[in-house]
């Protein structure tokens, strides 16, 4: 279930709720005072990494699980990463 967030019309209060996408719109009850809550549109960055694994970096081929593990290695090589890909 996706997670969005609402603010009451009344107090402010931001709460962050798990919504059925078809419920997304209805209003809420605020847990503060008891006034209607709104959905707030709330920009967002999502990253995405699936592993990568390169076959030109060693004799047998390399998988990095994170961004973090790439750069690791590369620093320690001294590899600049865009070489590598």
């Amino acid at each position: 279930m996706p997670l969005y967030q609402y603010e009451c019309i009344k107090c402010k209060h931001e709460t962050d709720e798990f919504r059925r996408i078809d419920d997304r719109d209805t209003d809420g009850k605020c847990e503060v005072c008891g006034k209607r809550t709104k959905k707030v549109f709330v920009l967002c960055n999502v990253e995405v990494w699936k592993p990568l694994t390169l076959e030109h970096v060693e004799h047998t081929p390399k998988t990095f699980y994170t961004k973090q593990q790439l750069k690791d290695y590369c620093r320690e090589k001294k590899y600049s990463s865009g070489a590598l890909l």
